[in-house]
């Protein structure tokens, strides 16, 4: 339940002026006015950034129902609103939010490092949400903004908080730490990343180990040496040190691996023997975090064995999925509370278009409210969300479906719902599936998702968000965006991804043909779409869809013109003008550029949005000084054009190469993010700051094991010198895994190892050396993805990053995840 607070309130925590009635009250926070859902109830805090200034979507939030708001300076708002003005409105947010955490006595776990925060809390969550009612931050809401807006979360019936904090550049910490006022800290790791700001990695965890300053216990990892000498360099001395250690280090627990995933874990008061996943480094590592915690706040090993056996499964994100019947799947089936519903629901409208919106859920545990209180609470919550059916599982759903103002069936556990034949009258629909683990939901997911082949392209949102916002920052705040989603977004899927550029202001994207910018415009994507290659043919439909055609010839010009005599447009048709600088595929030439320009001048049904050139070699060090040459002539080009044209469209010349390779005078007006987007970076220096979006990934279809001397696959091009294992993967070059791979080439992951082609890639299947590997049919396989790069398959095949994201085909299932 909300506590509320009025604006009295909020004027003497933050130091700010109250203008308005002062009794006003709010119990939700809302930074976004896309996210208005309870508006009558909500504070707007408008907050500015160097790209973004909340303050011009104030009149927004008041028209959206929103009657007070925190700003710092008074806006123009209609009399019935209330205003709080303040010196900084983050600081004001902050301090809002400082005092709400002070009013709740209960045990705050903060947790930070370089990596592995967000999965540390989400297994500690799992580990104590079944002995505590446990709030914890949503996603990765770690930073200057979230974790205020994540302690708004916590309520008088928690018992238990887990909050991240992340930060970027110096000072930042004490902020974090402040606000969270954690009683327990978890420091995961001291690796690069975030180290931009920072000398090294030492100044890096000095910063870091200021949210321990007053926490009562403190979980580190002993093999890393900076936790200890920031500690001695900020005189830190926590009460309670729980260090542990993988490698023999001075620490309180010494962890030691018995057998595999079996570790023993021996403090001088007890040794515990517990299965954690150690398929890599840092799950172990995460998971090591989580007990050495838990084991401190009371939790016997056989009240964690049952939930660490499953960790390593949990995906901890939403999945978007092709659903049967031409519905879209949300499925999170591995927590239910309020503050991750909220964010699944706010998932589920981005993607549901104008579709019937159903929600399949479960009872929440750990509310710590009555049930009938909990069911009004949540009918409000998806009333305004426009939820307009509800499948519901679990007795408290069963016993108060009265209460909910969209049409109810309940039913008692999840096989009942199944059987009750309910789900197959879905039809069109934009289905969220979520609930806590217990009841097994994601039999619902199975039930209702198209499965055709156990290959799937893993598609990650949270991924290709971050990659965005890294790019973001390194262009000046006024250069605007063109993202590149041509090929369905280089095989990723054109659609999700340019919903999501969409939702995180992207200026421009870009598509090769113009039906992939219908299919975006059929999508409900209403950002300015630029078609790469506009077939005349297509002219028509692009026309029709708002879509704005590249001008490279006279030809496409004359194309163009006819179309709009066949079809006049109220407002002049925005066009791309190419100019041809020494890449030599499309462009105008220099002599042809008055004329151009003159012709364009004088044709009212056309607007030039923008001219620009394509970068030949912006990936290539050595050809720096050609990159700069096409970069001059770009710029007398566009002077000669702009000459007889009249006015001066937008300029735009550096790809993700350019972006990190050229200086920043040469953004001009706006940049074009194409490969980076995906995780993949054509420069070693920004590789370690990307994520990978793609992974593609597969399931063991059987397991054999032969003797010396037998051959494997077609041509018998492989003969097994000793005995071997085999395990065979359903997939082949018909899913995009290129056969130059074959015969010890390219190798997979499996449970944590590298494991070798063996024999000739088939068109279907495909056979690997799992020798010495406990592994059996239907464990998961990585072909690229986190472990394997999809830069080393490419490599390993003698070709390029795009050729293996494009050539996925469409029988390889996509699976949309986002944390």
């Amino acid at each position: 339940m909300h506590v509320a607070y009025t604006a009295d309130q909020l004027a003497r925590w933050t130091g700010g002026t109250c203008f308005g009635p002062q009794d006003a009250s709010f119990a939700r926070l809302a930074t976004d006015s896309r996210k208005l859902h309870f508006p009558g109830d909500t504070l707007f805090v408008a907050l500015k950034g160097p790209r973004h200034d909340g303050h011009e979507y104030t009149l927004s939030a008041y028209e959206a129902g929103v009657r007070l708001f925190l700003t710092q300076h008074k806006m123009e708002l209609p009399g019935d609103a209330t205003q709080v003005v303040v010196t900084d409105s983050l600081r004001g947010l902050q301090a809002l939010a400082a005092a709400h955490r002070h009013r709740h006595k209960l045990p705050v776990v903060g947790i930070t490092g370089s990596n592995g925060k967000t999965v540390v809390k989400e297994w500690l969550n799992l580990l104590l949400a079944a002995h505590f009612s446990v709030v914890r931050s949503p996603r990765s809401y770690n930073s200057q903004v979230g974790v205020p807006l994540s302690i708004w979360n916590l309520g008088p019936n928690h018992e238990m908080a887990l909050f991240e904090a992340g930060i970027s550049q110096p000072g930042e910490m004490q902020a974090l730490a402040n606000l969270i006022g954690p009683s327990h800290v978890v420091l995961t790791n001291v690796r690069d990343a975030h180290l931009e700001h920072f000398v090294d990695r030492q100044a890096l965890a000095r910063e870091k180990a200021l949210l321990c300053a007053d926490a009562h216990t403190v979980v580190y990892c002993a093999d890393y040496p900076h936790w200890k000498r920031a500690f001695a360099e900020l005189d830190i001395v926590p009460p309670r040190a729980l260090s542990w250690t993988l490698r023999n280090n001075e620490a309180r627990w010494r962890v030691s691996k018995v057998a595999p995933g079996r570790y023993a874990l021996a403090s001088k008061e007890r040794t515990v023997h517990l299965d954690l996943p150690d398929g890599d480094e840092a799950s172990l590592e995460n998971a090591i975090h989580a007990v050495v915690l838990s084991l401190d706040l009371g939790l016997d090993p056989p009240m964690l064995q049952p939930v660490l056996r499953r960790l390593d499964a949990v995906p901890m994100r939403l999945e978007l999925l092709e659903g049967k019947r031409d519905c879209t799947l949300l499925s999170d089936v591995y927590s239910s509370d309020p503050a991750s519903l909220e964010i699944a629901l706010d998932a589920l409208e981005r993607h549901a278009e104008d579709r019937p919106k159903v929600a399949v859920l479960s009872d929440m545990e750990q509310t710590g409210q009555p049930p009938k209180v909990w069911a009004e609470e949540l009918s409000d919550t998806l009333e305004e969300h426009g939820i307009t059916h509800v499948l519901g599982v679990g007795p408290q759903i069963t016993a108060h479906a009265d209460a909910f103002a969209a049409e109810v069936h309940a039913y008692p556990d999840t096989a009942s719902l199944i059987a009750g034949g309910r789900l197959d009258q879905l039809r069109g629909a934009a289905v969220l599936i979520k609930g806590s683990r217990k009841h097994a939901l994601e039999k619902v997911t199975a039930a209702l998702s198209r499965r055709t082949h156990d290959t799937v392209l893993e598609v990650d949102l949270t991924a290709a968000e971050h990659n965005y916002h890294y790019f973001r920052s390194r262009v000046k705040p006024a250069v605007r965006m063109m993202a590149m989603v041509k090929a369905s977004g280089y095989g990723a899927g054109a659609g999700e991804l340019a919903q999501l550029l969409a939702f995180n202001q992207v200026d421009y994207l870009a598509v090769a043909y113009v039906d992939e910018g219908v299919m975006l415009r059929q999508a409900g994507v209403s950002v300015p779409i630029m078609v790469m290659n506009p077939e005349r043919s297509a002219l028509d439909a692009m026309l029709q869809h708002r879509l704005e055609p590249e001008v490279y010839s006279w030809k496409t010009l004359e194309g163009v013109l006819a179309a709009l005599e066949e079809r006049p447009q109220e407002t002049p048709l925005a066009i791309h003008i190419k100019l041809d600088t020494g890449m030599h595929r499309l462009g105008f030439e220099p002599e042809d550029l008055e004329e151009l320009g003159t012709r364009l001048a004088q044709n009212p049904n056309l607007r030039v949005a923008t001219a620009f050139t394509h970068l030949s070699a912006a990936d290539d060090p050595n050809a720096t000084d050609w990159s700069l040459q096409q970069l001059d002539r770009f710029q007398a080009s566009y002077d000669r054009l702009t000459a007889t044209l009249g006015y001066l469209p937008l300029r735009h010349a550096l790809n993700t190469a350019g972006m990190l390779t050229l200086d920043e005078q040469y953004q001009f007006d706006m940049v074009r993010l194409g490969i980076g987007l995906y995780g993949v970076s054509p420069v070693e220096q920004a590789r370690k700051d990307l994520l990978p979006v793609n992974t593609l990934r597969t399931v063991i279809s059987q397991v054999k094991t032969l003797p010396a001397g037998e051959p494997i696959g077609y041509g018998r091009s492989h003969i097994a010198a000793h005995p071997q294992q085999v395990a065979t993967l359903p997939l082949g070059y018909a899913d995009g895994l290129p056969r130059a791979l074959s015969n010890g080439v390219g190798e997979v992951w499996i449970a944590g190892q590298r494991c070798k082609i063996l024999g000739r890639v088939c068109m279907d299947m495909t056979m690997v050396d799992v020798t010495g590997l406990e592994v059996q049919e239907g464990d998961e396989v990585e072909v690229f993805g986190r472990h394997l790069p999809v830069e080393e398959v490419a490599a390993a095949a003698g070709t390029i990053s795009y050729e293996i994201l494009a050539a996925i085909p469409q029988r390889v299932r996509r699976v949309y995840v986002q944390e």
